[in-house]
């Protein structure tokens, strides 16, 4: 019962800042690290949660190189555009969106600015690369709403779109 109505309030307020429940991955918005993924394959953003406990329990694989992460985090988001994730695979992308941000120097800038149980506003630019393979473009927004707006998330991932292109043109050739 209490399964029923989480998931009815967390789709009332995924609603309420323009988002579908099936945007919504793992947990309720409110117990949640939340993840905004700008792909510009394709134009369209997708929002994942990540429960913080789990977070925060999470350890770092680091066996796993970091490319691996990013690779793995490209291929099921364009799986995503065709059907919802199975549960292996929503679980395969948590694992490695956390293992990719844990490993970031945006996550390390963050942990230091936090206050104590602040949620994340993880947001990524995934760029299509020449041979095939993408780039990720990670930022940390701190946020005092529950989470971002599609809107939002459009306008700070463009912002950074352009600063990249300015800064980074061979990122983009």
């Amino acid at each position: 019962m209490t399964a029923i109505i989480d998931k009815q309030i967390s789709a009332a307020n995924l609603n309420a800042f323009g988002w579908q429940l099936g945007d919504h991955i793992h947990s309720t918005p409110f117990t949640s690290h939340v993840f905004y993924l700008r792909d510009y394959r394709d134009d369209q953003v997708h929002l994942v949660t990540i429960g913080q406990r789990d977070f925060d329990s999470a350890r770092t694989n680091l066996d796993v190189p970091i490319g691996a992460h990013v690779e793995a985090i490209a291929q099921l988001i364009k799986k995503s555009r065709k059907k919802a994730l199975s549960q292996k695979h929503a679980g395969a992308l948590s694992f490695a969106l956390v293992n990719y941000i844990k490993n970031t120097g945006a996550y390390r800038q963050w942990l230091t600015l936090i206050s104590p149980c602040e949620r994340m506003h993880a947001v990524m630019n995934i760029y299509s690369q020449k041979n095939g393979l993408v780039r990720l473009r990670p930022f940390i927004v701190r946020h005092d709403e529950l989470m971002l707006t599609p809107n939002d998330v459009m306008q700070s991932t463009e912002q950074i779109f352009v600063m990249d292109k300015a800064r980074n043109p061979e990122w983009f050739n």
